[in-house]
């Protein structure tokens, strides 16, 4: 197969030395250029797959820049990469025909992810486009595609911010609740703002579904086995919708999370509830089912074998413009005050999360149907016992604690000095790993924030782990553990916690890594 074609536009030079050492070593053929007049005449006259572009640059900014490549070359995608990372000027970007949008500093991984994303979406175009009215996947398709896409970066990163500002949060709550104890007569308000602090979480958890990494305990499981359960749940809470299954017998198993698959269907439920204000029926179906052709669907799907789970009400149903757009997070048909708008937006990415695809289909007073299509499994239910302690441990010992937002490195550190350990703290990677060469005899373990400018989580943990192979390491996150350009190294850390966390589940965590290590100790000796 050919090398893409890649052509890296930024005023700064070094930056594109970098891009096209790292990228020419991950297989891709690279053309670089500091002036962008340069760059355009290269694109006009020679071919290329893919252009990465700056958007901040002298003379000519980077919209300019856009505005003329989609002009001349409407199919070939561009990736804006730049140091401002507001959602305004993403929005922009995105509107100018931009097909991603990546923040500086990022992981070269993470950038070949959305190399490889653009250029899959280009291939689909030409390949389907070739054949003149049987397109498996339409022009609006691809354009829903990409748009989702894009919406689903930001919303992860929104998530991400949000979830370090909570942890801060969450963190001086904590050390305020055991400096006052739980006779203060503060403890009933205090307590009250953890529930406010757990309710901003489950919305970031809303967020992160949306953008597709909210996979949390993935398992083969019978999806029967939860709608009944939520089903059930959910007739408890409306008694004015009667609920009708038609499960299918003997259904594959799909690998998933089960409280996604529940948070998925109830919302689901709760959106065919609202469009049935007078109360109504809401039937599910569940069967097994070859997909062979994408022609009228929503989104594209890749053909094959699925559990098919459809929802279909008899509400008020909607019109085209309403249902280019119900995935969109934040979009809500509700008055104010009533809905979020993250409800359907979470169903999408949970769904595109676990590798399913979800299509809608609906006119207005007959009613809407949802179909959501997961891949079938071949691998077999493993049953464990789960079990969750609260006490607090007082422990002893050092830590490394490596975050890069300094009010989390505070926090982190009073907790951790609360629970009894000495704290070494680092502001980023290069200190990180400085500080263990001076202290590795002392340090017992180490808790690493994951997503951090310059030497990011993964670069670190796999330098700490070529030191010393048996180093505990706890990686923490505002993202969740199913983030691509971090999924591998936490298959390979010794545990992992979502911000923000408490107290309570940090000292659990630490207690369960240290007493692994301590029965290694024990054996070796």
């Amino acid at each position: 197969m050919d090398r893409a074609r890649l052509v890296v536009v930024d005023d700064e030079e070094r930056l594109c030395e970098s891009l096209d050492i790292l990228l020419t070593g991950k297989g891709y053929e690279v053309k670089s250029f500091a002036d962008p007049r340069e760059a355009l005449h290269y694109v006009q006259n020679d071919s290329c797959d893919l252009v990465l572009l700056d958007l901040i640059m002298p003379d000519i900014d980077g919209y300019s820049v856009l505005s003329y490549i989609k002009k001349i070359m409407p199919d070939l995608p561009v990736i804006i990469m730049t140091a401002q990372g507001s959602a305004e000027y993403a929005v922009k970007a995105l509107k100018s025909g931009a097909e991603d949008y990546i923040c500086k500093p990022f992981e070269i991984e993470e950038l070949c992810r959305r190399i490889e994303n653009a250029l899959e979406k280009k291939q689909l175009h030409q390949k389907y486009s070739v054949v003149a009215g049987k397109l498996a996947i339409t022009e609006a398709q691809l354009r829903q595609a990409q748009k989702m896409e894009a919406i689903a970066t930001l919303a992860g990163g929104i998530a991400h911010d949000f979830n370090n500002i909570l942890m801060g949060l969450q963190g001086h709550l904590s050390i305020l609740k055991h400096q006052l104890g739980e006779s203060n007569p503060f403890a009933s308000r205090l307590q009250n703002m953890e529930k406010l602090i757990e309710s901003g979480s489950k919305l970031t958890s809303q967020l992160l579904g949306y953008a597709r990494r909210g996979r949390y305990e993935v398992r083969p499981l019978n999806l029967n086995d939860v709608v009944q359960l939520t089903a059930e749940t959910f007739k408890q809470l409306r008694k004015d919708i009667v609920v009708q299954l038609e499960l299918g017998e003997s259904i594959s198993l799909i690998e998933a999370d089960a409280s996604q698959m529940e948070q998925v269907l109830m919302n689901l439920l709760v959106n065919a509830a609202d469009a049935m204000p007078e109360g109504g029926h809401v039937f599910i179906k569940t069967e097994e089912t070859q997909v062979t052709s994408t022609e009228h669907m929503h989104f594209p799907i890749k053909p094959g074998r699925y559990v098919l789970m459809s929802v279909r009400d008899e509400g008020i149903g909607m019109d085209a413009a309403t249902k280019e757009r119900i995935f969109e997070p934040f979009f809500t048909t509700k008055e104010m005050g009533r809905g979020t708008g993250l409800g359907l937006a979470s169903v999408y990415g949970i769904v595109k999360g676990h590798n399913g695809y979800i299509d809608v289909k609906s006119q207005v007073g007959k009613g809407t149907t949802f179909y959501i299509y997961f891949p079938i499994t071949k691998k077999q239910v493993k049953r464990g016992n789960a079990h969750h302690q609260q006490e607090v441990i007082n422990g002893g010992g050092v830590i490394l604690f490596v975050d890069d937002e300094e009010e989390i490195v505070k926090v982190g550190k009073t907790i951790l000095e609360i629970l009894g350990f000495k704290v070494i703290c680092a502001g980023g990677g290069e200190e990180a790993l400085k500080l263990y060469d001076q202290y590795q005899d002392e340090i017992d373990l180490v808790i690493l924030d994951v997503v951090m400018p310059g030497l990011s989580g993964s670069v670190v943990f796999n330098r700490l782990k070529e030191k010393n192979p048996l180093l505990p390491i706890l990686l923490i996150s505002g993202y969740s553990w199913d983030r691509e350009a971090t999924a591998k190294i936490v298959t390979k850390a010794d545990g992992f916690l979502q911000k923000p966390f408490r107290i309570e589940d940090l000292s659990q965590v630490i207690k369960k890594i240290l007493s692994k290590k301590a029965e290694r100790v024990a054996i070796s000796n």
